[in-house]
């Protein structure tokens, strides 16, 4: 699988994320202390196939409250 297709399903993990845990995108840059449009810009790279810094998929993880490993699902 090429990169550019796992970033697509990474941020389709994320925003299943938001979901499970009834949040919204806007709930997340709340809770980051960022904007929106970061967040948007962000959800925009990944979907675009492009890479997103593990370090930021991290703190989201944490504060969506999930694993990291579950944005990682279906890759394979």
């Amino acid at each position: 699988m090429k990169l550019e297709e796992m970033n697509k399903i990474i941020a389709k993990n994320i925003e299943k994320s938001l979901i499970d845990k009834d949040m919204s995108k806007t709930d997340l840059a709340r809770k980051l202390d960022i904007q929106e449009k970061s967040v948007s810009f962000i959800f925009r790279k990944l979907k675009n196939g492009k890479n997103v810094n593990n370090a930021t998929l991290c703190k989201w993880a944490d504060v969506i409250g999930v694993d990291v490993g579950d944005f990682f699902c279906n890759l394979t």
